[in-house]
């Protein structure tokens, strides 16, 4: 089966999670545990978090339509979030909200490899600055 153009633009807005290997690392480990201990880390918690959503939830500051196809886009795995389309967060959130949603799954770090996220305050600058630092054998994109 061929991929059409809607297919490859939403495969070009996945972020992969890297999966544990068979030798761990202490970065390794402290990125399975952020994931693991995260508010969400599974689609039932997932599913239990938009049921009973709060208005202050980092999920509401997405529009109806965004949080549809970034909650649809997410993919679990053993140690969490291992994928999720990055396209709704670029689009309507700006770095230090983008942060608290992503924080929701334990996968803010990965905030700095968002191309074209917004950083239009102090505090967006901060989001992003504080986790520019490199994790050892992490594959961005």
């Amino acid at each position: 089966m061929c991929a059409g153009p809607l297919d490859k633009m939403l495969l070009a807005a996945l972020i992969v999670l890297p999966m544990g290997a068979a030798v761990s690392s202490e970065a390794d480990d402290v990125r399975h545990a952020a994931q693991q201990f995260a508010p969400i880390h599974s689609q039932a918690q997932l599913e239990a978090e938009l049921a009973h959503m709060s208005p202050l939830s980092p999920l509401a500051a997405l529009s109806e339509t965004a949080r549809a196809r970034f909650t649809r886009s997410l993919r679990f795995n053993e140690t969490g979030l291992a994928t999720f389309n990055y396209n709704p967060i670029v689009e309507e959130l700006s770095a230090s909200q983008a942060r608290r949603l992503l924080a929701l799954f334990g996968v803010d770090r990965v905030l700095p490899s968002l191309p074209g996220l917004r950083a239009d305050s102090e505090a967006d600058r901060t989001a992003l600055q504080s986790l520019k630092r490199p994790i050892a054998g992490h594959p961005v994109l």
